[in-house]
């Protein structure tokens, strides 16, 4: 008779069990944690790939891994139409020359002519070889479509495509001196192997410069989206290796945003498309894709693409939709009034620095009544700071008569705690909105003010501003009158030359306009001292 003490699952192969488990574990979780890109690998394998801007036989699927594609399975009718010859055709206006691909009857290369990049090239969406934009292919397959070009004029272009019985018509045209492609993309003929229209647009991923609290920069890429009215965004940061991956529906507007310019698709079809929006270290694009409703009917698709500056005219002439692209923040209906006054001064004086000047000394003017409450206020303050004082030293330990007694002071001498504070929060977002407008207005874009200013858009290379402006803020907090203690006041000494580090990195329009508001400052302390000494 077997003993039991023998059997195979007693207590001390069960601990082994469990052991050699929990070591299995342990081990895989060390190797995800040392190789974090093995199990991603591994899964993407798996994935089926998404047909995004690339060299023939190679995809990227949804999370940005490359797939090489498998050439040994025999060739759809499609496949063996990409093998067919490239055909290019160049459509050019004024502002815009575009290359256009027959493989998926794309934009080979675009160029904006009255723009140019910090290093004096003109602007390019395209720079990476083989990118190919506004592609028109099949949802979920990875070979491209081959369209056969016909070029209906200067500004006109036809293309066909067939995917195995499909058939894919897309006309585009570019009108007069706009920065818009109006699209009309029509698919009949719909089969079973037919699983959609996409449409890609897609930029070079930029890394954005280093930012701090003392370095900030405004510069960014960002996707912007418009769902039914309702705008949201998401800015692409690559510095980190991060991986943007989002899928959104009924999307009427999609654009991949840089600060000063903009590339994106306005949808005016019947049905709103699915976008889904990617970007790595290299590529950012966003992907609008239609799926048929009805096989029996004719899928047609309509719409604008846009590339070009972030310019709030331009933009409104194209689709009011498109101009929120432009982010003024929470008070653009204070920003946009603002930019065009800006605009009206420039036409008037032809110099945008001094546009700035003046538009910073109107706005001052026109907050100069909340600042006279302010300065009010604080006098008033003064005058009863030692009660005050007196009372905060007879009560120190009775919290309770104190605030009664600082009470009965203030209402004694009709001054208002917050008397000093509220004209300052109400001026406040007037200063945040001129501040946004002077930020993200391609007008001050690679335009000159004066001497060594040659760029309103970039720092000021001398920090000449900066210096101007820590130094006008110092006057101004010496010859302010203040009821703080001197503990508090020394260390208010410091702003200046935190604001002016700040300032380094910053445009230099925007600079000026903080250096001519705190100028403004000085002189109205000065007034406002003048009248208290002859009273």
């Amino acid at each position: 008779m077997q003993n039991k003490n023998d059997s195979f699952m007693d207590s001390r192969t069960i601990i082994a069990i469990i052991l050699v488990g929990v070591v299995w574990i342990l081990w895989q979780q060390h190797l995800k944690e040392k190789y974090p890109r093995m199990q991603e690998r591994v899964s993407e394998s798996k994935q089926e790939t998404q047909p995004v801007s690339g060299g023939a036989g190679l995809s990227k699927d949804l999370s940005g891994t490359p797939n090489i594609q498998n050439n040994s399975q025999p060739q759809s009718e499609n496949q063996i139409a990409q093998d067919q010859p490239e055909k290019n055709l160049v459509l050019e206006n004024d502002n815009l020359r575009l290359v256009f691909s027959s493989k998926g009857m794309s934009i080979k290369s675009a160029t904006i002519k009255k723009y140019f990049d910090r290093k004096l090239n003109p602007v390019e969406f395209l720079k990476n070889e083989g990118s190919l934009n506004f592609e028109t292919g099949v949802v979920g397959k990875n070979s491209k479509l081959h369209f056969d070009l016909v070029q209906l004029g200067a500004s006109e272009v036809e293309g066909t495509a067939n995917f195995m019985g499909t058939i894919i018509k897309k006309r585009i045209k570019i009108i007069g001196s706009e920065y818009k492609i109006s699209t009309e993309v029509e698919v009949s003929n719909i089969g079973e192997t037919f699983t959609g229209l996409s449409m890609n647009f897609v930029s070079q991923s930029l890394a954005p410069a280093n930012s701090s609290f003392l370095n900030p920069t405004l510069e960014k890429q960002e996707f912007v989206l418009d769902q039914s009215g309702k705008v949201t965004r998401t800015q692409v940061n690559v510095s980190d290796k991060s991986v943007i991956q989002q899928t959104q529906s009924g999307v009427a507007m999609m654009a991949v945003d840089t600060h000063y310019f903009t590339m994106a698709w306005i949808d005016r079809s019947e049905i709103l498309p699915e976008a889904k929006l990617f970007s790595d270290a290299h590529e950012t694009y966003a992907r609008a894709e239609y799926v048929p409703v009805n096989r029996g009917q004719t899928l047609k698709i309509s719409g604008d693409f846009y590339i070009g500056p972030k310019e709030l005219s331009t933009l409104k002439g194209v689709d009011q939709k498109l101009s929120k692209t432009i982010d003024y923040g929470s008070f653009d209906f204070i920003a946009k009034p603002m930019l065009a006054l800006l605009k009206f001064l420039y036409s008037l004086i032809n110099n945008w620095g001094i546009a700035i000047i003046i538009l910073t000394i109107i706005v001052r003017l026109l907050v100069l009544p909340f600042n006279i409450m302010s300065y009010k206020s604080m006098k008033a303050m003064q005058k009863v700071q030692p009660l005050l004082n007196a009372v905060k030293e007879k009560y120190k330990g009775d919290s309770e008569s104190l605030n009664r007694e600082t009470m009965a002071i203030m209402k004694q001498h009709k001054v208002n705690p917050v008397g000093g504070c509220l004209p300052m929060l109400l001026q406040l977002p007037v200063f945040i909105a001129l501040y946004q407008v002077l930020s993200m207005s391609i007008e001050l874009y690679q335009t000159p003010f004066f001497g060594w200013i040659q760029d309103l858009s970039l720092k000021d290379p001398f920090y000449v501003l900066p210096v101007l402006m820590g130094i006008a803020m110092f006057v101004q907090q010496k010859i302010t009158p203040s009821a703080m203690d001197p503990t508090q006041a020394k260390i208010m000494l410091a702003m200046p030359v935190v604001f002016s580090l700040m300032m380094i990195s910053l445009p230099s329009g925007l600079t000026l306009y903080i250096f001519v508001s705190t100028l403004f400052g000085v002189v109205q302390q000065v007034i406002f001292m003048r009248e208290k000494k002859a009273a």
